[in-house]
């Protein structure tokens, strides 16, 4: 109890340190000379369990303060990770509220307010490097501007980068050899990721990285589609030791952005700073994304996990298992809303392809 009163303190002294610190009211930075620029950012995973922060700290965080400098702009970052201020599945209601100036949208988290964004989820057994499914999903945004204008005009929010991930696979507290080792087993994941788990008759938790541990350690379930990334970061050999390889594929979750008010009172020096720097850090997530896999992997058997891979024949029977027009459904419930569902991932599926993706199998696609 008292560590559970102590943890609540040290969370709301950091909400009213992020309350008071950042911009107040309509003024702009320009006009409070002298002042420091202070941005509050933040998210709901860690820099030791994701990538995605610990690059924002090394790569957007230095970026910027680096180019606002060399224009005459102080910058000062009040930095909140780890869930202590945003939820995976709030995050950018708190950007929009403007309790964080910037901050990432987990996508597969809030798919009723960003249906479209979830596209490279809807193709199951997708691409596992990681820069060719970077590479394909900006060429997605580039080509519909809806994906971008529509954050800004819904959500009052500027998008400055995507986020790419490893390829999922399977983090399990029993060893799995065929897709039978799942049948009734509880297994977490995010959003999309659970039409993986009916399909071969688990029971879907829907869960996210930052209460995977946990989860695990309290049997509220018995695995996580997940990342090597973070199973390395958050010590998951600890609680569960089976790793198996799926090839899920990877994928962009996530969607740096900023408080449309906070950019508009930044002076353009920052903006662009912050623009050119929203983009290096997507480059660098997908660059490391796929130079770490392996190591991370192989320090997740230094530690005493097992890796499996799962056999070529039950990958290509649990990609049966999905409807033929799995991939063309998805697509249609976006449609139904007015959004380009349809065409966003016809668009994504060809240019994997030019890239040399393989698909396990053929979807049918209305419409395309």
């Amino acid at each position: 109890m008292k560590a559970k009163f102590v943890r609540g303190l040290l969370t709301a002294a950091v909400t009213l340190s992020l309350l008071t610190g950042g911009l107040g009211g309509s003024e702009t930075y320009a006009q409070q000379s002298g002042e420091p620029i202070r941005i509050r950012i933040g998210g709901p995973h860690t820099p030791q369990g994701a990538a995605w922060v610990k690059l924002l700290q090394d790569i957007f965080i230095r970026d910027v303060k680096a180019a606002a400098a060399k224009a005459g702009h102080n910058m000062e970052f009040v930095e909140a990770w780890g869930g202590s201020v945003t939820k995976m599945t709030e995050t950018s209601n708190t950007v929009q509220g403007r309790l964080l100036d910037v901050s990432y949208v987990t996508f597969p988290a809030e798919v009723s307010r960003f249906p479209l964004h979830n596209f490279p989820y809807w193709l199951p057994f997708g691409n596992g490097d990681a820069v060719i499914t970077y590479r394909a999903t900006k060429a997605v945004y580039d080509a519909f501007p809806v994906l971008t204008q529509s954050v800004e005009q819904k959500y009052g929010q500027k998008l400055l980068g995507i986020s790419t991930v490893q390829d999922y696979g399977m983090l399990t507290s029993f060893p799995v050899q065929s897709l039978d080792d799942l049948k009734g087993r509880k297994l977490g994941g995010v959003g999309p990721l659970a039409d993986y788990l009916r399909t071969v008759g688990a029971v879907p938790v829907a869960t996210g990285i930052p209460e995977a541990y946990m989860n695990i350690q309290t049997r509220v379930m018995d695995g996580q589609l997940i990342i090597p990334q973070a199973i390395v970061g958050m010590r998951m050999w600890e609680v569960a030791t089976h790793w198996t390889v799926t090839q899920f594929g990877s994928v962009s979750p996530h969607g740096l952005t900023v408080n449309l008010d906070t950019w508009k009172a930044l002076p353009p020096a920052v903006q662009s700073a912050m623009a050119q720097a929203g983009i290096a850090w997507g480059d660098a997530l997908a660059k490391n994304a796929k130079d770490t896999e392996e190591t991370d992997l192989k320090k997740w058997r230094d530690a005493g996990g097992t890796v499996t891979v799962l056999r070529p024949a039950e990958r290509q029977k649990w990609a049966s298992r999905f409807p033929a027009n799995y991939v063309s459904e998805r697509a249609k419930k976006v449609d139904a809303a007015g959004l380009p569902g349809t065409k966003v991932i016809a668009s994504y599926i060809r240019n994997l392809e030019k890239l040399g993706y393989q698909s396990p199998r053929k979807w049918e696609l209305e419409g395309k």
